[in-house]
């Protein structure tokens, strides 16, 4: 099972489609709340399937609070890296971050990181990798010598006693992520301090050892998880769709499909191999949602215009019952 600890969100409702050409329906009274739909480069909000969901109880969930300083922000099997907060009387200085394996031995992976920088942790099961790296919100502490690269840690190194790092020059980068020596990750063309520093990313994929050979996989999209196999992307979308909401990208296809009906946004999402979905963990239920059959979506849109507006009633078919 694949953890990776950043917020997420979940399940997808869809409505019926009609007879339609190219896999695409235009709905041809197109009006929606928004614009009249013009029957060309356009995306229908009517393909949205209903996905079935597995709800199971979540009985081991994983807190990232080991005590008020030390907080777990990654795990697998026997190697977990947490970060030490370091304070100056009161007043968080600075945060330093460790690799813990098998329970006893602790590698120092970086020192002095400034408080507020944002650190993302994924681990690659088709090669004993570590894959690490750093944002900045706050343009006067970016630091282009750490938030530059993805800093790639072999594991298997540890048997030794050593832990081995190499890096990849890769600018506004983040959500790196190692399968079958396939470097995933997503990339902010510049900074926009309006959407959180990086927000407004674009999601590629090349290899790991040639990342100018990098191919667009989704436009303005956020990476939340990978499946292992690395055949589909959860992602979110803050230019097209409303709050942040989950999508399913298909890789091989470039296209998506929309997750609506709770709030997904706001749950830890994990990917499980043992049940091959995608899963929401909604206090101790964990939610799965089966893939979609379809994915009518241009990932590479940079923007889809025909999306209701925030307040229309047109969301409210998809709300599900809240659990129990």
């Amino acid at each position: 099972m694949i953890q990776v600890f950043i917020i997420s969100s979940l399940l997808c409702t869809m409505c019926s489609s009609q007879n339609n050409t190219n896999g695409l329906k235009l709905q041809e009274d197109a009006v929606l709340a928004i614009d009249t739909i013009s029957a060309q480069n356009e995306h229908p909000v009517d393909n949205i399937e209903i996905i079935k969901e597995t709800i199971a109880p979540f009985v081991q969930h994983p807190t990232s609070i080991i005590n008020d300083d030390v907080h777990r922000i990654g795990f697998y099997k026997d190697y977990i890296v947490y970060e030490k907060l370091i304070r100056k009387g009161e007043e968080l200085d600075s945060i330093e971050l460790y690799l813990n394996y098998k329970k006893t031995d602790n590698y120092i992976i970086r020192k002095s990181i400034y408080s507020d920088k944002t650190i993302h942790v994924s681990f690659s099961e088709t090669t004993p990798l570590m894959i690490i790296n750093y944002l900045d919100f706050r343009p006067e502490y970016y630091d282009s010598a750490i938030d530059d690269y993805f800093w790639i840690y072999n594991l298997d190194s540890l048997a030794n006693g050593i832990l081995h790092k190499d890096s990849i020059y890769c600018k506004y980068c983040s959500d790196g992520y190692v399968i079958n020596d396939k470097l995933f990750f997503a990339r902010s063309n510049e900074r926009d301090d309006f959407y959180d520093g990086f927000a407004l990313s674009d999601i590629y994929v090349a290899p790991l050892d040639h990342i100018e050979d990098s191919v667009a996989i989704a436009r303005k999209f956020r990476i939340r998880a990978i499946s292992s196999d690395g055949k589909y992307i959860l992602a979110q979308n803050k230019n097209t769709i409303r709050n942040w909401s989950c999508a399913i990208i298909n890789v091989e296809q470039k296209k998506y499909q929309v997750l609506l009906g709770r709030d997904y946004h706001a749950r830890q999402v994990i990917y499980s191999d043992e049940e091959r979905k995608f899963g929401f963990i909604f206090g101790e239920k964990i939610v799965y949602v089966d893939m979609p059959q379809t994915f009518p979506f241009d990932a590479l849109e940079k923007r889809n215009i025909f999306w209701p507006r925030p307040k229309g009633d047109w969301y409210k078919k998809f709300e599900k019952q809240p659990l129990e």
